[in-house]
């Protein structure tokens, strides 16, 4: 008996052993994950802080037009009310994908058009599975109805230009989203490490080789004015963050 509670104390410790190195390599990979503060960022243009992740705001002249919906109602409120912004005004939602720290805020925005790309469909329905870690789910949008759009699709809200761009990697159908040609919202395609843009990496994305095609292609855009991430905020410096 006394062997068989030396064994099970030695299984213990291994496994309390394994779960600590995985906390801290947990950390290590997320130090650099920092949601930018709430401001606006330039003339019409505002960065949203969650709990944990940034959404963008863009005013359009029939509302305005956000890409991503935030991670939390209430910090998502908050933070709505310091910058001044009326959810009910809030025109169009356009998702960079389906994960849940993108989309909890979707019930604040009763007048929107919600927008998800076709490929990321599947992740909802089920046709796909979302892979996270040791976990596969099929991801909820919290809206009732929302419209699909295709790569290089371009919807026009109150005379201002959204044009989607398929950037998979991070999930198949992730998307960026580039409005008025100028103001470009990546959601978790790219990270900024010290102001440069990088692809995030394993474990939170599904196929990291892929995402790194993803950045080396939209560092080929030019004229880029506002560039916003959802976990890493925002620059406004393109020239630096592309080399």
């Amino acid at each position: 008996m006394e062997r068989v509670f030396k064994m099970i104390g030695i299984a213990i410790a291994c496994i309390a052993a394994v779960l600590i190195l995985a906390v801290g390599a947990l950390a290590f990979m997320m130090k650099d994950m920092r949601a930018g503060a709430s401001a606006a960022i330039t003339d019409g243009v505002y960065c949203i802080k969650g709990a944990r992740v940034n959404c963008y705001a863009v005013s359009a002249k029939t509302g305005f037009i956000l890409v991503d919906a935030g991670d939390s109602l209430d910090a998502m409120k908050a933070s709505l009310t310091a910058l001044q912004i009326d959810p009910s005004r809030v025109a169009s939602v356009f998702l960079t994908h389906s994960d849940g720290d993108h989309t909890a805020g979707l019930p604040l925005f009763p007048n929107a058009r919600v927008y998800l790309s076709h490929e990321e469909n599947d992740l909802v329905t089920g046709k796909k599975l979302r892979h996270l870690f040791f976990f596969s789910r099929t991801n909820h949008i919290p809206a009732p109805v929302y419209s699909l759009v295709s790569d290089g699709e371009v919807a026009v809200v109150g005379g201002t230009s959204v044009r989607a761009m398929s950037t998979p990697g991070h999930t198949p159908g992730s998307y960026s989203y580039l409005i008025d040609g100028k103001y470009l919202f990546t959601g978790d395609s790219v990270i900024l490490i010290g102001g440069h843009m990088k692809a995030m990496g394993k474990p939170f994305t599904e196929d990291a080789a892929l995402n790194e095609r993803t950045v080396a292609a939209l560092k080929t855009l030019t004229d880029v004015a506002v560039l916003g991430t959802a976990h890493t905020g925002y620059t406004t410096n393109w020239d630096s963050a592309r080399r």
